[in-house]
C-alpha cells in the first residue's frame, strides 16, 4: 500500500474513534445537563424528561461526533501522510542521488510558498450546509404539529446549529487571517470554537423561552 493509502486508512481510524468518543461524552453531557436543568434548575419542560432526552440526545450526539470525525479523518490523513513521506525519505532531507530526475532538478529551488488550502472552510460549510438544513426540516416538521413541539424542536437543534455555525465561522476566520496557521490550529480553533457556539446558543434559547417568552 502506498503512503496515500496508508494516510487515508491512518484518517479514517482517528476519525472513527473521536466519532465514538464524541457520540458517548455528548451524549452523556445532553443527559446530564437534562438532569441538571430538571432537577437543579427547576425547568420542568417535558422534552427534559423520559424517552425525550434519549432522542433528542442521540440527535446531538451523532451530529457533534459526525462534524469532529469528518474533520479528524482529513486532518489525519494530511498529517499521516507528511510524516508517512519523511520516514520514506529516511527522516531528513534527501539527497540528488535518492531522488529522481525531476525532483534532483529542483531541489537547489527555493521551497514553493504556497496559498493554504480550503479545506478546514469547505468541510465546515458543507456540515453546516446540511446540518442546518436539516435542523430547519424537523422544526418545520414539529411546528407543524403544534407550538410546544415547535420550542422542544427549538431546544434541540439549538446546539447542534451553533455548534456549526461557529466553527464554520471560526474555520473561515482562522483561513483568512492566519495565513502561516498549522493543521492542528486549522482544526483545533473552529471546534473549540463551536462547542463554545453551541453552548452559548443553547442557553440562549433557553433563557428566552424559560424568562422572556412567558412575558410576552
Amino acid at each position: 500500500m502506498d503512503n496515500t493509502g496508508k494516510s487515508w486508512l491512518t484518517g479514517c481510524g482517528c476519525g472513527c474513534l473521536n466519532a465514538v468518543g464524541f457520540t458517548v461524552l455528548t451524549y452523556g453531557l445532553c443527559i446530564g445537563g437534562a438532569w441538571a436543568l430538571w432537577e437543579v434548575f427547576d425547568v420542568r419542560e417535558r422534552f427534559l424528561r423520559g424517552e425525550s432526552v434519549l432522542l433528542w440526545g442521540a440527535f446531538v450526539a451523532v451530529a457533534v461526533a459526525f462534524v469532529v470525525g469528518l474533520i479528524t479523518v482529513f486532518v489525519g490523513q494530511r498529517v499521516s501522510f507528511k510524516r508517512f513521506e519523511r520516514s520514506g525519505s529516511g527522516g531528513g532531507k534527501p539527497t540528488d542521488a535518492g531522488m529522481d530526475p525531476v525532483r534532483a532538478a529542483w531541489s537547489g529551488a527555493p521551497p514553493d510558498i504556497s496559498k493554504p488550502g480550503c479545506l478546514m472552510p469547505g468541510i465546515w460549510l458543507g456540515v453546516t450546509a446540511l446540518v442546518t438544513l436539516a435542523g430547519l426540516a424537523y422544526f418545520g416538521i414539529a411546528v407543524s404539529g403544534s407550538e410546544r413541539a415547535g420550542v422542544e424542536a427549538t431546544y434541540i437543534v439549538a446546539g447542534p446549529l451553533g455548534i456549526v455555525w461557529s466553527g464554520c465561522l471560526a474555520a473561515i476566520i482562522v483561513h483568512l487571517a492566519m495565513k502561516k496557521a498549522s493543521t492542528g490550529v486549522r482544526a483545533g480553533v473552529p471546534i473549540g470554537c463551536g462547542c463554545l457556539g453551541g453552548v452559548t446558543l443553547f442557553l440562549l434559547i433557553l433563557v428566552f423561552f424559560a424568562v422572556i417568552w412567558p412575558e410576552l
